[in-house]
């Protein structure tokens, strides 16, 4: 588990979409060395990948994509929110460049 406190976050992130764009590129960074076998006959890709791209628009969007696994029992839990059952994909600890603005 990479651990984090609120006040790691950045201030500037004032946004969910900030937050979703912030919070993948950590666990891209850290994840970097790791890929997953997800589609059948087809090389493994890596857990998380953060892109740069432009839309046919010629607009620029962040393509976020994500492979976490999650906890099958506590996926169906009454009680618990259905984000609580993603599983620790690295111990590793954020590095300072990421917690600041």
């Amino acid at each position: 588990m990479a651990l984090l406190t609120r006040t790691e976050i950045p201030g500037a992130i004032n946004s969910i979409e900030r937050l979703f764009v912030w919070a993948a590129q950590c666990l891209s960074f850290l994840t970097s060395s790791q890929t997953r076998n997800v589609y059948f006959n087809e090389e493994p890709v890596r857990t998380v990948q953060v892109n740069l791209i432009r839309g046919v628009d010629g607009s620029p969007y962040f393509q976020v994509m994500a492979h976490v696994r999650y906890d099958e029992l506590a996926i169906n839990s009454a009680t618990a929110k259905t984000w609580m059952a993603a599983l620790d994909e690295t111990s590793a600890t954020l590095p300072a460049s990421l917690k600041t603005d």
